[in-house]
């Protein structure tokens, strides 16, 4: 997992859009996880591969850079912002 959903779960509020969680989603402990509604809430790395390609600006939030690039081989991360123990990555430059 990139990032544990209950480190970005409040970024749906704050942004209006929705939160994916790639991969890991059996480390997440909230009852509701695997409801059919929340399906989508959870995505594989192909996944996001897919999207990241397609164009539309998606940010994804990670604890380091070398676990990102490590995780995700083959796609270009564009350092938006960064804090201590997260850092924001979109498939756009700023």
């Amino acid at each position: 997992m990139l990032c544990p959903f209950q480190q970005v779960s409040a970024l749906a509020v704050y942004t209006g859009q929705r939160v994916y969680v790639v991969g890991g989603c059996e480390e997440v402990a909230w009852p509701g996880r695997l409801a059919p509604e929340e399906g989508a809430s959870f995505i594989g790395v192909e996944e996001l591969k897919r999207r990241w390609a397609l164009g539309r600006r998606i940010f994804l939030v990670a604890y380091d850079s070398g676990d990102a690039q490590a995780r995700l081989p083959g796609i270009a991360l564009h350092r938006i912002a960064e804090e201590p123990g997260r850092i924001l990555f979109s498939n756009q430059p700023k």
